[in-house]
């Protein structure tokens, strides 16, 4: 099907079952009318670590390219690196801006909706952070996530529609800018569910707000000749915390396994996954290292803890069970992929833990009712909703999947 070009519609965290469910019980009406009009769902995968920022390495640089987590530490430099700080993106997307296969150019907008407030200028790109993270849609002002995630924020921030304002200056981008590939991400759902959970009355708010800003795009898509396509970066799933099942931080917890050793970790938790980073004199003691995975895996919250380093290779551990990656069994034969890459990865920490499933809900590192970074309970599902030509039996990947797209010459 010819078009003037695609309109991604990225809608974070929404993973395939909520979607489903959401559909089902009536929520998404204005979605619902994208399948009258022939457009088909798909459901589709997305790697270790389920967070936006891997998402979108993957999909503007390279399929191959995978960042550790949400805060990881760079081995090179000995500091901390962050999604929620400017410079640190800025660096990392310096590192990937070499890839030869990149959707990175001049010929695209990308940039993110946080609220519909009237938008500004239409440059060919961001000038920092082009990631999709720290820029509304298309320019306006700088501002990044990080200010929207106090609490008494998240309700004036993620309640507001998408103005009419906002939608001429988009419809000025589609028929002047005359550019193939448009990127927007809606990043409400994903900021209220971490906040009051998948099913909270607020999240269902935002829900029912963001079912209409996307369907006002799409029909505008249509109007102005333009293929949009909307997908998920990766799901959700209901979660606890860690102290609230246990009565004790992940930290704390942490700590006390490594207080014979007389040396205090680097603990940096995303999710339901953390990167734990111990100093020279443990890490070259393999067996007092294990000694310690086997004690942390043997918890009941931790569902796995990996070893990356292992000089048999990278091992699995569960409750008490140690395995090379290749011996142990997985639910899904995409897990040892996943945890392969994840692994491999020069900045993953000495050990790698992910939270296990407590009561019905997946347990959390952090203070949320609801998290990924992990694969239990939804947390890797996503999907795409497209009319475009797709072949499930290809891949189901969904970086793959939305690349084919920009990067066919006929949508």
């Amino acid at each position: 099907m010819d078009s003037r070009g695609i309109v991604f519609i990225q809608w974070d965290a929404m993973c395939h079952r909520e979607f489903r469910w959401a559909l089902k019980n009536d929520l998404l009406p204005g979605i619902a009318e994208c399948f009258d009009d022939g457009m088909n769902l798909l459901k589709t995968y997305n790697p270790l670590p389920t967070n936006t920022l891997n998402f979108q390495v993957r999909f503007m640089y390279s399929p191959d390219s995978i960042i550790p987590g949400s805060r990881w530490l760079d081995r090179a430099t000995g500091k901390v690196f962050s999604i929620t700080r400017f410079s640190d993106v800025r660096k990392l997307e310096m590192r990937l801006s070499d890839s030869n296969d990149s959707l990175l150019t001049q010929d695209q907008v990308f940039g993110t909706l946080l609220k519909g407030k009237t938008l500004q200028g239409i440059p060919a790109r961001p000038k920092s952070h082009a990631l999709g993270l720290a820029f509304r849609f298309a320019g306006d002002v700088i501002r990044h996530p990080a200010s929207s995630l106090h609490f008494k924020r998240i309700y004036l921030s993620f309640m507001e529609q998408l103005s009419k304002q906002n939608l001429r200056t988009i419809e000025t981008l589609l028929v002047h800018a005359q550019k193939p590939l448009f990127y927007i991400n809606f990043m409400a759902y994903d900021q209220t569910s971490h906040f009051r959970g998948l099913r909270h009355r607020q999240t269902m708010d935002v829900l029912k707000t963001i079912d209409r800003q996307i369907q006002r795009l799409i029909r505008l898509c249509n109007n102005t000749g333009y293929n949009p396509v909307l997908f998920s970066d990766h799901g959700m799933a209901p979660s606890i915390p860690f102290h609230k099942a246990f009565g004790i931080t992940f930290t704390a917890f942490i700590n006390q396994r490594f207080s014979d050793l007389k040396i205090k970790p680097i603990i940096l938790p995303s999710g339901n996954m953390a990167h734990v980073y111990c100093d020279a004199s443990v890490k070259n003691d393999i067996d007092k290292l294990e000694g310690v995975a086997n004690d942390i895996g043997s918890h009941a919250g931790i569902d796995r803890v990996i070893l990356p380093r292992h000089p048999d290779g990278i091992r699995v551990i569960q409750q008490h069970d140690s395995n090379t990656l290749n011996e142990y069994h997985w639910e899904e034969n995409r897990l040892n992929q996943m945890i392969q890459k994840l692994a491999s990865h020069p900045d993953s920490g000495d050990l790698i833990v992910f939270g296990g499933i407590w009561n019905g809900q997946v347990i959390n590192f952090m203070n949320q009712k609801a998290c990924h970074n992990g694969w239990l309970l939804g947390q890797a599902e996503s999907f795409v909703l497209s009319s475009y030509p797709i072949d499930p039996g290809k891949t189901d990947d969904t970086v793959s999947v939305l690349r084919a797209m920009a990067f066919s010459k006929s949508i």
